[in-house]
C-alpha cells in the first residue's frame, strides 16, 4: 500500500527490499508465496529495481525449518510472471541458495548479499572478511554486481555501540570490492508498549539514524542507509492481536512519534475503532512536529482522518500510512548528507535502498534473467 503511494520523486532516491513474509504469519498457512501481493508490487515498482528477499524473514517459531530453495524459486519465478525487476537477495552462510540464486541474477541488475550482525559477530575475532569472501566467489557473481546490506536488526537502547558496528562494516567491506554497501537496522520494538505509555503520544528514538552517522564518520567508504521504516524487523502475525493498541506512527527529525491508544481493540465494539483512530489522528495533529506541508499521501489521510473525511478499522493500514511519510521524510534527509566519496547517501525504505541503475528498465532485466533459468 505505502509503496502504491510513493511519489516518483520518493521511488527515484531508494531502492525497497523486499522481505516476503513467511507462511505462517500470513492468513493462509500453505507454503506458496503471494503472487497477488508480487503482482501488486510489480504495478507499483513499474520501471524501478527492487530487492527481493523471499527466505530472509526471521521465523517466529524456532522449530520451524528454514525456508529453502523450492520457496525462494517459486517466489522469484512469480516475479518473473509479473515483470518485476529485482536482483535476488542472499543471506550469508545460506550455501544451499546459492545456484538458485545465481540462476535469477541478471546481467543488468545483479545481486545482494545479506549479513546479518548476529552471524557475523559470532566469528568474534576470526577472519568474517575471509569466510565471506569465499562465500562470495561461490556464487559466480562479479563483486561489481553485488550490493551488500549490513542489517543490524533491532537496535534497542543499551546496543547503540559504534565501535563493534565500525568492526563489521570494515570486516565486510574488506571482502569483496562490492559495487554498494548498505548499513540497516531500527529503533522499532517488538511491542510498542515497551516504549509507549497506554493513551499517550510519545517517541522512540531513531537510533539507527545517529549510529549510521556515526558510524559513516569512522570509515573511509560511502554508505548507503538502510532501516525497517515504522516496523520491527520480524513481522506482526496478520490475524487478530486481542491486547493490541491503535496506533498512529509519524517520524519526525531524530524521532518516530507515536500516538497510542489505551484501550484493547479486541476490547472495542466495531464501531468504536474508527473514533479511536479519529482521537490519535486529532492528537497527532495537534502535536507540533506534525508537518502540515502535505508532503504525502500518509500526512493527507491522517489529515482527513482527523476530520472525519476518511475511517480507519485496521491497524495494517495505519502501517502503510506511517511508512509512506516515513519514506518522504528520509529521501529528504539523506538527499541532503554527503558522503566522505562525494554520494548523497541513500533512502531507504523497509531496509530499502536507491536505485541499482536508473536507467535499468524492467523488459532488459526480467528477459535476461529468463534466459539464466533453467
Amino acid at each position: 500500500m505505502a509503496l502504491e503511494q510513493m511519489p516518483a520523486q520518493v521511488w527515484d532516491s531508494i531502492t525497497p527490499c523486499i522481505r516476503i513474509v513467511p507462511p505462517e504469519l500470513r492468513d493462509r498457512t500453505e507454503a506458496d508465496p503471494p503472487p497477488t501481493e508480487i503482482g501488486r508490487l510489480a504495478r507499483a515498482a513499474g520501471d524501478h529495481v527492487v530487492y527481493l528477499d523471499p527466505v530472509g524473514v526471521p521465523r517466529r517459531r524456532r522449530r520451524i525449518a528454514a525456508l529453502g530453495v523450492p520457496y525462494a524459486r517459486r517466489v522469484y519465478e512469480a516475479a518473473i510472471a509479473c515483470d518485476l525487476a529485482f536482483a535476488p537477495v542472499y543471506p550469508f552462510h545460506r550455501r544451499d541458495l546459492a545456484e538458485v540464486t545465481v540462476a535469477f541474477t541478471s546481467d543488468s541488475l545483479g545481486a545482494v548479499v545479506l549479513v546479518r550482525k548476529g552471524d557475523a559477530i559470532s566469528w568474534g575475532t576470526s577472519r568474517l572478511d575471509l569466510e565471506l569472501r569465499e562465500e562470495v566467489r561461490s556464487l559466480s557473481v562479479e563483486p561489481a554486481r553485488l550490493d551488500v546490506i549490513i542489517d543490524l536488526g533491532y537496535i534497542s537502547a543499551d546496543a547503540n555501540d559504534a565501535d563493534s558496528v565500525v568492526w563489521l562494516v570494515r570486516q565486510v567491506a574488506n571482502a569483496a570490492p562490492w559495487r554498494s554497501l548498505v548499513l540497516a537496522g531500527t529503533s522499532i520494538p517488538d511491542s510498542l508498549s515497551a516504549e509507549i505509555p497506554d493513551d499517550s503520544l510519545n517517541a522512540i528514538e531513531r537510533r539507527e539514524r545517529g549510529l549510521f552517522d556515526a558510524v559513516q564518520a569512522r570509515v573511509d567508504l560511502p554508505l548507503r542507509y538502510g532501516d525497517y521504516a515504522v516496523q520491527h524487523p520480524v513481522p506482526p502475525a496478520s490475524g487478530p492481536v486481542p491486547k493490541m493498541r491503535a496506533s498512529i506512527r509519524y517520524t519526525a527529525g531524530d524521532f518516530t512519534f507515536v500516538s497510542r491508544g489505551g484501550q484493547p481493540i479486541g476490547e472495542m465494539l466495531r464501531d468504536q475503532v474508527p473514533a479511536e483512530y479519529q482521537r490519535l489522528a486529532t492528537r497527532l495533529l495537534r502535536h507540533p512536529t506534525f508537518d502540515h506541508s502535505g508532503c504525502c499521501w500518509g500526512d493527507r489521510f491522517i489529515e482527513e482522518l482527523a476530520s472525519g473525511a476518511r475511517i480507519a478499522r485496521r491497524q495494517h493500514m495505519m502501517r502503510a500510512v506511517a511508512t509512506c511519510h516515513h519514506l518522504a521524510v528520509v529521501a529528504r534527509e539523506r538527499s541532503r548528507v554527503r558522503t566522505p566519496g562525494g554520494i548523497a547517501a541513500a533512502a531507504a525504505t523497509v531496509a530499502g535502498r536507491r536505485r541499482i541503475e536508473p536507467a535499468a528498465k524492467r523488459p532488459r532485466s526480467t528477459s535476461a534473467i529468463r534466459r539464466s533459468v533453467r
